[in-house]
């Protein structure tokens, strides 16, 4: 199976945190759908976004619980 999308999230120092997400080709959902879904854009295998105003554990929690989402409702949709 292996990692089909990841993200890797870094906090700066204007209190931003910047999310860069890949995916892989046979993912449910590619990270450009993820990286929409909180404002971002990019494409379906490469894709990225930028918060304000957020902490980095609050970003984490929330791109997991994103992706736990999107992975739920492509379980459903295939069942």
């Amino acid at each position: 199976m292996g990692v089909k999308l990841s993200a890797l999230l870094t906090e700066n120092f204007r209190n931003e945190v910047r999310i860069s997400f890949r995916s892989r080709g046979g993912a449910a959902f590619g990270a450009g759908e993820v990286a929409r879904e909180i404002g971002g854009g990019g494409h379906e295998r490469a894709a990225g976004a930028t918060i304000k105003g957020k902490t980095l554990n609050q970003c984490v929690a929330e791109i997991q619980e994103l992706i736990l989402k999107k992975n739920h409702e492509c379980v459903s949709i295939n069942q």
